[in-house]
């Protein structure tokens, strides 16, 4: 089970459902398509980007930590992620050589730009590999300047037996340390 995602958090909102796979015994691995750094947020916690992006990282590799699964930082630029011919290649390389049943992507009418390469990246890796795994697109977290657009979900994960992994997942990815 693989999930693409642009940023080091986008795996969040999909976390019961990676959960629920990883506690049924099933691999499960999360691509991030940038290390961090991320200028919206740098501006908050008044970080240098690459202490922000290291943090980041740390924090994403905690919560995934917590839901059985592994993660992978690729390194594309924020907000210039590419989707050309040979990024295409690149990420089909990648992608088959993790030999999937199940990927999960941002849907592709996202505002950000880097959602929409994500979930297009994915899609291509599905079209040219003879859609020899199933595709699923989910939205990712954001407020209202990354909103998904346009996204009607048909199918949902009861996730009620992994509530708690996915919570503490995402306490763990939290920028500020929250109490429970």
């Amino acid at each position: 089970v693989v999930f693409v995602g642009a940023h080091t958090d986008d795996w969040t909102n999909c976390g019961g459902t990676l959960a629920r796979y990883a506690t049924s015994g099933h691999e499960v691995l999360i691509i991030s398509c940038t290390l961090g750094p991320t200028l919206s947020l740098a501006d908050v916690p008044t970080l240098p980007l690459d202490e922000l992006a290291a943090m980041r990282r740390n924090r994403a590799a905690k919560g995934v930590e917590v839901i059985g699964a592994q993660i992978m930082f690729l390194k594309e630029d924020e907000m210039m992620m590419r989707v050309d011919p040979a990024s295409y290649q690149r990420f089909n390389k990648l992608l088959y050589s993790e030999k999937p049943d199940v990927v999960f992507a941002p849907w592709i009418v996202d505002f950000h730009p880097d959602h929409r390469a994500a979930g297009n990246l994915a899609y291509n890796a599905w079209l040219q590999g003879g859609m020899d795994f199933g595709l699923y697109f989910c939205e990712t977290p954001g407020g209202t300047e990354t909103e998904t657009q346009q996204f009607i979900p048909n199918q949902y994960v009861d996730i009620e037996s992994v509530k708690n992994l996915k919570r503490e997942s995402l306490l763990a990815t939290a920028l500020k340390d929250r109490k429970s």
